[in-house]
């Protein structure tokens, strides 16, 4: 997929029973997976290791790669970024329930 420098692309579903096979071979790393082990119901855990994947399935179709290779980092706010590979792009996800909303932008930070 390819992202423009002047664009904004939102990503927005509802989760539901659909995307439980993403969990079937999971891309998160181990930190995303002790963060979503932290929640104190299953249902969040569950919730949490969905988005990520999606998350990770989205941008790995933009940097033309593997989603299990996708490396993060965070700033001092905690604002997540790609660390690897080397990219422009800058995400922020937003959640509520069982509502996934995904922007992605090149050069500037969004979120």
């Amino acid at each position: 997929m390819i992202l423009n420098p002047e664009e904004i692309h939102i990503w927005s579903t509802t989760l539901d029973e659909r995307y439980g096979k993403l969990l079937t071979q999971s891309f998160l790393s181990v930190n995303e997976k002790r963060n979503a082990a932290r929640y104190a119901y299953d249902i969040d855990t569950y919730m949490f290791s969905i988005r990520h994947n999606l998350l990770r399935i989205i941008l790995g179709d933009y940097l033309n790669c593997d989603p299990a290779k996708i490396k993060f980092n965070s700033n001092h706010y905690q604002k997540p970024h790609i660390a690897h590979p080397n990219t422009l792009i800058q995400f922020n996800i937003s959640s509520t329930s069982n509502r996934f909303v995904a922007a992605l932008c090149q050069q500037h930070t969004i979120g």
